[in-house]
């Protein structure tokens, strides 16, 4: 990789942004595989997804048609169960209801998007360092630049 970043003049960067929340629909008579805690009044935060249950098979269902966006994993956060947006009446809607229909926000730890930042950073630099950013050369003055980023 590195050597055809040195020998190719141009990099093609594709980047994909997943919707903020979307929906997820579920039998209720199915467990669904998850532990949650209140975050708020509003919203039960996943803090597992278990390997059984109605979640972990639909995130399989999902992975195998390529639709990453619809997966369900920890650190999101659940914002409305059916029609209720309490967390204590979403809880009990949970154990109840005969068919969930989930409203599902994205979230990520402190730990992963410092992680992921590290990354997009660190590959931002290895461009850098190759003397070529996005067609124009690399310029340490430039106001774009990390160390103009202050």
């Amino acid at each position: 990789m590195k050597q055809e970043l040195r020998v190719n003049p141009q990099v093609t960067l594709h980047m994909t942004r997943y919707p903020r929340t979307f929906e997820a629909t579920f039998d209720g008579r199915r467990d669904l595989g998850i532990r949650s805690e209140r975050s708020g009044p509003g919203e039960l935060k996943i803090v597992q997804v278990l390997a059984q249950g109605a979640i972990s098979i639909s995130n399989h269902q999902w992975v195998v048609q390529r639709k990453y966006h619809r997966v369900i994993k920890r650190g999101m956060f659940i914002v409305k169960v059916n029609e209720t947006s309490e967390a204590h009446l979403m809880e009990s809607e949970l154990r109840k209801a005969q068919q969930l229909t989930l409203l599902v926000r994205r979230g990520r730890d402190t730990s992963e998007a410092r992680n992921f930042d590290d990354c997009f950073v660190q590959t931002l630099h290895y461009i850098r360092d190759l003397g070529v950013c996005w067609g124009w050369r690399w310029r340490p003055d430039h106001p774009g630049s990390a160390a103009n980023s202050d």
